[in-house]
């Protein structure tokens, strides 16, 4: 029988992670037709983690690592094994741990990536020219027995009741974890400014509220829960709002079902899957998401809900906030779309991302992993990859020992760092911005004008942005929530483009 050897970090071990239901389900699938090995994560010195490796691995067939670093110890040992690295979320961060494995990895190992967002930063890093590993895309699952619609109408009423909603309301639920690149402070403005125009919503929000540091730019503590309530105290919408902390599964899905939709508007940079808006599908909820890393895959446009274009800017990510405000209101008046796009949700979530679905794929990657011949061919950086590497690589790295297993992550100079657009890119959903007399105008970020700046209000992308007379003049004619046709405005297209790469301003999409 072949041996697997899995290696697991101090995330995969915390019953109740994503990570550990991850790595859990991969060892119940291996351990079916192999024998496995697991490495633990213990706080291990570089002398014992290497004897442990040396004494237990040699004569492994198949590594299912996160970890550069354990195959880095088994190849200079003379190890010809294959390899499946675990991609995780680390790509659009600036895929450390795939830059330390890479000089170890062969090309009949293969990469496991949760999102076409993240194969397409692969394919921008690795020249793909035959020599590099496969790339392999398997997303996550979901229990859809745990996560289900109710029986019934009248037991959902009377669950509604008893959180003391009213027939009329419209409820939004949130799940996740809730940091500064989760956005959820965007959700609370839209909620505000639906409310503002007569509806009757309220919006339960379900997580941790953690101030975890935007490390790439070295943006660090925003007291984030302060200032969602502060935002919320400010918007006078307080009786609208629930904010709960972490919920057991069981618990989640009775608050899904308390709900008319499920939104999640992040911009968070580790996005490779996103399980939340799955298991709001598979409870039955239409979801309204940014188009953003694995969202993409998972969110069918006017389908199972709606989805929220992103690009870049030279001042960050933005997304399209008139057509998340467009959403709400969309359902909000139509219970028939809400009703066909959450039936929708339900069976996409059961046929694309069930537990039963993932365990085979799983099955099938490691069968046909293990099973191939060993080609030693070495993958190479693209030029971009290589000036990528070299610029964020430490001295004697991959050689000195990192208790991590990662290359150094990258610290950028600004938000306009070329080498930053250029990696995340393929995690946004548009990438032309093409200005036509048609075209739907409006504010990209919350803020106000001062002197000869655009001062942003926005909690994860607090800057001031140098503007000039001419922009200032088109930037009061635009409103954050609505977008104003092109046509209306009495300036060039070379403002408006300014504009636009400085992610002052924006162009919307109409929902129909």
């Amino acid at each position: 029988m072949k041996t697997v050897l899995l290696t697991r970090h101090a995330g995969t071990e915390a019953p109740g992670s994503s990570l550990y239901k991850v790595f859990s389900g991969i060892e119940q699938t291996a351990v079916q037709n192999y024998n496995v090995i697991r490495l633990k994560p213990e706080p291990w010195s570089k002398r014992d983690l290497d004897k442990w490796i040396l004494q237990n691995a040699l004569q492994t067939d198949l590594l299912i690592t996160w970890d550069p670093y354990v195959l880095k110890v088994l190849r200079e040992n003379g190890w010809s094994g294959k390899t499946i690295l675990t991609a995780l979320g680390g790509f659009p961060r600036g895929a450390a741990n795939f830059r330390g494995a890479m000089l170890y990895l062969y090309q009949s190992d293969t990469v496991w990536f949760n999102s076409s967002a993240d194969m397409g930063i692969y394919t921008s890093l690795v020249t793909q020219d035959g020599t590099q590993p496969k790339a392999v895309c398997i997303p996550f699952s979901v229990n859809e027995e745990t996560f289900q619609p109710l029986e019934n109408e009248e037991t959902r009423q009377k669950l509604r009741s008893a959180w003391g909603f009213k027939p009329d309301d419209f409820v939004l639920v949130y799940a996740g974890r809730v940091t500064v690149e989760k956005n959820v402070h965007a959700i609370v403005e839209a909620v505000s400014e639906v409310k503002r125009l007569g509806y009757s919503i309220k919006l339960i929000i379900v997580g941790k509220i953690e101030d975890v540091p935007f490390r790439e730019f070295q943006m660090h503590s925003v007291n984030l829960e302060g200032k969602i309530n502060a935002l919320i105290e400010a918007s006078g919408i307080s009786e609208s709002i629930t904010i709960l902390g972490w919920q057991e599964p069981h618990e989640l899905n009775e608050i899904l079902n308390t709900a008319d939709a499920f939104i999640n508007l992040t911009l968070h940079h580790d996005e490779n899957f996103g399980l939340s808006q799955i298991e709001a599908m598979s409870a039955g909820l239409p979801v309204i998401g940014t188009a953003w890393g694995g969202l993409k895959d998972t969110i069918i446009d006017q389908k199972v809900g709606f989805s929220i274009d992103t690009w870049v800017t030279k001042n960050g990510i933005r997304f399209d906030m008139p057509a998340v405000i467009d959403a709400i209101k969309g359902l909000i008046g139509n219970k028939k779309v809400r009703d066909v796009q959450g039936q929708h949700a339900r069976k996409h979530a059961v046929a694309n991302y069930s537990d039963a679905c993932y365990s085979e794929r799983v099955r099938k990657l490691i069968e046909i992993v293990i099973n191939k011949p060993t080609q030693l061919a070495r993958p190479s950086f693209t030029p971009f990859g290589a000036r990528f590497h070299e610029r964020f690589v430490q001295k004697g790295y991959p050689t000195q020992y990192s208790k991590s297993g990662r290359a150094p992550d990258p610290i950028y100079d600004k938000l306009s760092d070329p080498d930053y657009m250029d990696l995340i890119r393929p995690y946004t959903s548009r990438t032309v911005h093409k200005i036509e007399q048609q075209s739907l105008l409006f504010q990209a970020m919350t803020g106000h004008l001062s002197g000869d700046f655009f001062v942003s209000e926005d909690l994860l992308y607090s800057i001031r942005i140098p503007i000039s007379p001419e922009e200032s003049e088109v930037i009061k004619q635009l409103s954050r929530w609505q977008g104003a046709p092109r046509k209306i405005l009495n300036c060039s297209d070379n403002i408006l483009t300014s504009l636009m790469q400085k992610g002052v301003i924006g162009i919307s999409k109409e929902i129909q």
